[in-house]
């Protein structure tokens, strides 16, 4: 993985950079369907699979794909979960990213390429991920609630009432 961002970076990260998840879930009416969603605020350091973040807001054509990176994640413990915290992720989008793409970041989904843990270095276990990053559409803009989400981290809610930080 690479080297671990300062908390203000990380916060501003992610004040502007939030995660999507695809999902298809034909249990709640609502979501029937499957697609995009943009998640309610989790504690971006906890290690948290997609089923446990909760789709509040369907992504509807304001999101474009601007590339696909690969990412590495710590083994949360057992085979067959894979749960990347926010924060780590983000980390891996500021070291991995094109930079020239970096301040048009505004959503990331992100999907285990393998099944189970791998270990590239046998002293540090990974997952492996493929993490796709999202602009905003051209005429289009990020909801004002999703936007203007709260960060949660290490337990304390930061304010995110400024819109895009950078």
């Amino acid at each position: 993985m690479t080297r671990k961002l300062g908390k203000e970076v990380v916060l501003r990260l992610a004040r502007d950079i939030k995660p999507v998840i695809k999902t298809k879930d034909p249990n709640k009416t609502f979501f029937a369907g499957g697609g995009l969603f943009y998640v309610a605020p989790v504690e971006i350091s906890a290690h948290l699979s997609k089923r446990e973040m909760t789709p509040i807001l369907k992504v509807r054509g304001e999101l474009v794909k601007l590339c696909e990176i690969t990412t590495e994640h710590a083994t949360v413990g057992y085979k067959g979960k894979f749960a990347p915290s926010i924060e780590e992720t983000l980390e891996e989008i500021y070291n991995k990213a094109p930079q020239t793409l970096l301040s048009q970041v505004v959503a990331y989904s992100t999907t285990q390429i393998f099944n189970v843990a791998h270990e590239i270095d046998p002293n540090r276990p990974v997952e492996i991920g493929k993490t796709t990053l999202y602009g905003v559409a051209v005429g289009k803009k990020l909801p004002k609630a999703v936007e203007t989400q709260d960060v949660i981290f290490n337990g304390v809610v930061y304010k995110n009432d400024n819109g895009r930080s950078k």
